[in-house]
């Protein structure tokens, strides 16, 4: 009649393998500091405002405009490293603004916020 077959293996989540043995390697790589942002600067453009950074990471950043404390424009834009700028053009868009500027990296960290002035005429 013959041997019979052998059993089937073990399906592979209860299989020992030579590395289970070893502890989980805990990294701890988290992102505590804050993107720098530097060389801010806004100029008036024809209907509408330039902003112009350095950033030190890539980073999402938050241009707001206000005028007499009450915020006008809100933009945000994800930038990579290095000199950008942010062109906002809107016709409606004449008179003097305090620009605010603040950029948060993509562990939360929140950089210091630039403050800044400029007339679109």
């Amino acid at each position: 009649v013959g041997t019979p077959p052998p059993p089937p293996p073990p399906p592979l989540s209860e299989q020992w393998f030579p590395n289970d043995q070893l502890a989980p390697t805990v990294l701890d790589v988290a992102d505590r500091s804050p993107p720098r942002l530097s060389r801010v600067r806004v100029a008036a453009v024809r209907n509408g405002a330039r902003v112009r950074m350095r950033l030190s990471e890539r980073a999402r950043v938050r241009v707001r405009f206000k005028r007499a404390g009450i915020v006008i424009r809100t933009e945000r834009r994800t930038f990579r490293k290095g000199v950008r700028s942010l062109t906002v053009r809107d016709p409606r868009m004449r008179g003097s603004y305090q620009v605010e500027v603040v950029a948060r990296d993509l562990a939360g960290n929140r950089s210091r916020m630039k403050r800044l002035r400029v007339r679109v005429p």
